[in-house]
C-alpha cells in the first residue's frame, strides 16, 4: 500500500510500477502451474484486468497484465468484467467469492475474493484460475490468511500458493 511519504515523494508511481510487476510475474507463473499455458496462449487467455476495490464494491486501482486481445470489445470487456465481479461480491457481503452468486446465464462469473480490508478480481483466465489469481494478490498483499486462500483454491492449493514466496513446494 502506498504510504503518506510515499505520495509526498512522489515515489508511488514506483510502487505502483512495482505492483504490477509482481502481479505480472504471478500471472506468469499461475499460467505455468496450471500446465494448460499451450491451450490458454490459443484461446487468447493469457491476460486480462485486475481489481482492487473497497467493501463496497468501489474501485481503488485496475491493473492491466499480460497479453490482451487485440479486439478491443474482448479487451473491454475483461475490464468491466473484473470491476463487475467484486461489485457483485459487495452486494454478497455472506460470500467469500463471486463463484458463490456465479450465473453462466447472465455472464456472471467467479474469479473475485473478499479479502480484510478489500474485494481484489481477476477477469482473463478461465474463471477458477482468475479465482486463484485474486487469492493469490490478496495474500501477496496480507489482506487474507493462507488458510483462507488454501480454501478458497481448494486441493491444489500448494500447486499455486508457492508462486506468492517465490519457491516450489517441497515433494
Amino acid at each position: 500500500m502506498l504510504t503518506e511519504d510515499d505520495i509526498r515523494n512522489e515515489n508511488w508511481m514506483g510502487s505502483v510500477q512495482s505492483l504490477r510487476n509482481v502481479a505480472n510475474t504471478f500471472l506468469e507463473e499461475l499460467i505455468d502451474a496450471s500446465g494448460k499455458r499451450e491451450e490458454l496462449e490459443r484461446k487468447g487467455l493469457i491476460g486480462g484486468y485486475f481489481a482492487v476495490t473497497d467493501k463496497e464494491g468501489q474501485p481503488i486501482y485496475t491493473l492491466q497484465l499480460g497479453a490482451l486481445p487485440v479486439e478491443l470489445d474482448r479487451s473491454q470487456g475483461r475490464f468491466e468484467k473484473a470491476v463487475e465481479k467484486a461489485f457483485r461480491l459487495a452486494q454478497n457481503p455472506g460470500h467469500t467469492t463471486s463463484m458463490e452468486s456465479a450465473n453462466h446465464q447472465y455472464e456472471r462469473y467467479g474469479g473475485a475474493v473478499r479479502g480484510v480490508e478489500y474485494l481484489h478480481s481477476f477477469s482473463g483466465l478461465p474463471e477458477k484460475l482468475d479465482e486463484i489469481f485474486s487469492c493469490l494478490m490478496a495474500y501477496r498483499a496480507r489482506d487474507m490468511a493462507y488458510e483462507t486462500a488454501a480454501r478458497i483454491i481448494g486441493d491444489d492449493y500448494q500447486k499455486y500458493l508457492w508462486i506468492v514466496h517465490g519457491r516450489q513446494p517441497v515433494k
